[in-house]
């Protein structure tokens, strides 16, 4: 294990607790958009904790790219679909041990997972390494990997900061849009990135769902150029 990279995984675990302890401030505050702009930076900064954790274990290689996805919004928005999954919320959690119980067998990782990680390997760094090949086939990824790739995720961030102004001076969108059980999602996401990341980072048993196919999945990617993953339905 790569020490080195631990510390300021563990950094970047204790600047997402502070952004969530101030969003939590902002319980009451009305419109919610501060608290779930804040929550939406922690989960970032969790993103980037579980790629120092990857690195750390020889996952995946720290280069100059990869410190570049470490502060693109998007690259970190991909990998919170990651986190979203192996941190699942109660609810989740239980259906899927419902799922189980009923049909006996282990887990494949759904689409939007699968590829998530296929974009942020393929589409983002392997494409800041050369822009110049092309797919043989393009993929049809899953739609809503890709609109995070494309940044849709983000626009929706900013919007809880700024007016949004049309191409002809109207007020398209205000951050009095975001609704209190938009900004109760994000925080509760955060939380559960938090539990899961930092417990990955200090080595305490963290009950990350289905976390070894993840593990093994980057390291695939990262292995061999070509490697790509096989989706399959959400």
């Amino acid at each position: 294990m790569k020490q080195a990279f631990l510390d300021p995984a563990r950094r970047c675990c204790d600047n997402g607790r502070r952004l969530l302890d101030e969003a939590e401030l902002l319980e009451l505050e009305r419109p919610p958009a501060t608290r779930y702009y804040l929550s939406i930076i922690a989960q970032e900064e969790y993103a980037k904790a579980f790629l120092l954790y990857l690195v750390s274990i020889d996952a995946i290689p720290w280069t100059p790219l990869l410190l570049r996805a470490t502060r693109n919004h998007q690259c970190k928005q991909l990998v919170g679909i990651v986190l979203d999954y192996i941190s699942p919320d109660t609810a989740e959690f239980l259906r899927r041990i419902d799922t189980w119980m009923r049909e006996k067998k282990g887990f494949d990782l759904p689409a939007n997972v699968v590829d998530a990680m296929n974009i942020f390997r393929h589409e983002k760094i392997r494409r800041w390494e050369s822009n110049t090949w092309v797919w043989a086939e393009d993929p049809d990824y899953d739609k809503t990997a890709v609109s995070v790739a494309e940044g849709k995720r983000d626009m929706e961030k900013q919007r809880a900061l700024y007016v949004e102004l049309t191409k002809t001076g109207e007020v398209s969108a205000t951050p009095e849009q975001v609704t209190e059980q938009q900004a109760d999602d994000e925080y509760e996401r955060g939380r559960r990135f938090d539990s899961c990341v930092r417990g990955l980072v200090c080595g305490e048993a963290t009950g990350a769902w289905n976390y070894e196919r993840v593990e093994h999945c980057f390291k695939l990617l990262f292995s061999e150029a070509s490697a790509f993953l096989e989706s399959r339905p959400s």
